[in-house]
C-alpha cells in the first residue's frame, strides 16, 4: 500500500495521508477537514465490477440488505425535531457574511461501501460530503427530512443536495429552492437543524459542499455548475427510497440534465 501511495504521490498534491487504527486518514490542507477512507483502495470483498471503474450499484438492493422500505429507524427515529422550528423568530440570511466552500480531493480509487440495514452508519461531520451510505437511494426531488445516509448514494450519482435550516425564513428557502429545482432534475432538498443559524442554508455535491449564509443566485448556479454531475456513479435513474417525498423532481433539459443552469428569457 505505501508503495502504491509513493509510485503515484503526484497524483494527490493535497492529500496528506496517515493510517490509524487500519484506518487511512486524510486531511485537506486547504479546509482543515478529516475525515476517514474505511475501504481503501477498495473494499476487502467490493461489489461486483462492470466494466472499468464502474460499481453494481443494485446488487444490495432487495428485502434482505435494503429495499428502501425496512428498518428506516436504524438511520431516523423520525423525530420532528430534524425538521422542526420551535420558534416564531425566522432566521434571516445576511449577505454580509461570507459563504464557506469545502472541498476535499478523494483519490480516483476510492469507493464508498453500500452498507445494509442492519448495520449502523455514522460520520465524523454533520455535513459528509462523501462516504459510505445506503444501498437503496432516494427518489429525485423534495422531502420533509431525508436522512444524510440516503442522501450520500444520491451525491455518488452526481446530484446537488439542498439542506436548510426548518427556522430559516420561507422566503430565503424558497428562492433558493428556486434556483435548484430550476438548474437540474438531480436535485435532493430537505430540512437539517444541524446547519448553523450564520449558514442557515448549504448545498452539497460529492466532495463538495458550500455553507451559504444568503442565496446569491451567482454563487448557488455557479457551485451547481461546477460540482453536479461528477459522482463517481453517475446516473440519473430514478430512485427507490420515497419515505415523507413531498415534491418529485421535474426534468430541467432532460434527465442526464445535459445543460446544467438553463438562461431563461425573461418575461
Amino acid at each position: 500500500m505505501l508503495n502504491y501511495l509513493c509510485s503515484n504521490a503526484l497524483l494527490f498534491p493535497l492529500l496528506i495521508v496517515t493510517f490509524t487504527q487500519g484506518f487511512l486518514i486524510s486531511e485537506n490542507k486547504k479546509s482543515g477537514d478529516v475525515q476517514g477512507f474505511p475501504w481503501f483502495p477498495f473494499e476487502p470483498n467490493p461489489p461486483s465490477v462492470v466494466g472499468p471503474k464502474k460499481l453494481d450499484m443494485f446488487k444490495w438492493i432487495n428485502d434482505t440488505c435494503d429495499n428502501g422500505k425496512m428498518n428506516l429507524t436504524m438511520d431516523w427515529d423520525f423525530s420532528p425535531v430534524n425538521y422542526s422550528c420551535y420558534t416564531s423568530k425566522k432566521l434571516i440570511p445576511d449577505p454580509s457574511i461570507p459563504s464557506e466552500l469545502f472541498s476535499k480531493v478523494l483519490p480516483p480509487v476510492h469507493r464508498a461501501a453500500h452498507l445494509c440495514m442492519h448495520e449502523k452508519i455514522e460520520y465524523d461531520t454533520n455535513i459528509p460530503m462523501f462516504g459510505n451510505h445506503r444501498p437503496a437511494w432516494a427518489k429525485w426531488g423534495e422531502y420533509v427530512f431525508l436522512p444524510k445516509q440516503r442522501w450520500l448514494h444520491n451525491l455518488e450519482h452526481g446530484a446537488i443536495v439542498m439542506l436548510y435550516h426548518p427556522c430559516t425564513h420561507p422566503a430565503f428557502v424558497s428562492a433558493l429552492r428556486e434556483m435548484v429545482t430550476g438548474c437540474l432534475y438531480r436535485h435532493i432538498i430537505t430540512a437539517d437543524n444541524s446547519l448553523s443559524t450564520s449558514h442557515p442554508m448549504a448545498l452539497v455535491a460529492w466532495g463538495h459542499k458550500i455553507l451559504l449564509s444568503y442565496p446569491s443566485e451567482k454563487v448557488v448556479k455557479n457551485f451547481i455548475r461546477q460540482y453536479a454531475k461528477k459522482g463517481p456513479e453517475e446516473t440519473s435513474r430514478q430512485g427507490y427510497y420515497d419515505e415523507l417525498l413531498i415534491n418529485p423532481s421535474n426534468i430541467v433539459t432532460d434527465l442526464d440534465d445535459k445543460e446544467l443552469c438553463p438562461e431563461r428569457e425573461k418575461k
